[in-house]
C-alpha cells in the first residue's frame, strides 16, 4: 500500500497483463496466501496479489489504459485474469 501511494501520481504504480498496463491507484494489506510472489488470486469481488512470505495486497481500485478508474468489483465485470 506504502508503494502505491508513494507512487502516485507519478509514475503512478501498475503492472503488466494480457499486454496491457494496469495502473493500480488503491491498495490494501491482506492475508497472506500460499503462492510464488506475483501470483494473483480473484475471490468474488476481490483481486488479491501475493507479495512472498507471510503478505499480501488487495488491489482495490485499478485503470486499464484508455478506461476509468474502478474499484476492483467493478474492474472485474470486464475484465478476467486467467
Amino acid at each position: 500500500r506504502t508503494l502505491v501511494r508513494a507512487m502516485s501520481p507519478f509514475p503512478g504504480a501498475w503492472f503488466s497483463h494480457n499486454e496491457e498496463r494496469i495502473k493500480v491507484f488503491k491498495a490494501e494489506q491482506g492475508p497472506s496466501f500460499a503462492a510464488h510472489p506475483g501470483t494473483i488470486e480473484v475471490d468474488r469481488n476481490q483481486i488479491k496479489v501475493s507479495c512472498g512470505e507471510n503478505s499480501s495486497i488487495y488491489l482495490t481500485e485499478l485503470q486499464r489504459p484508455g478506461k476509468s478508474r474502478l474499484a476492483a468489483s467493478d474492474f472485474l465485470r470486464g475484465y478476467q485474469f486467467k
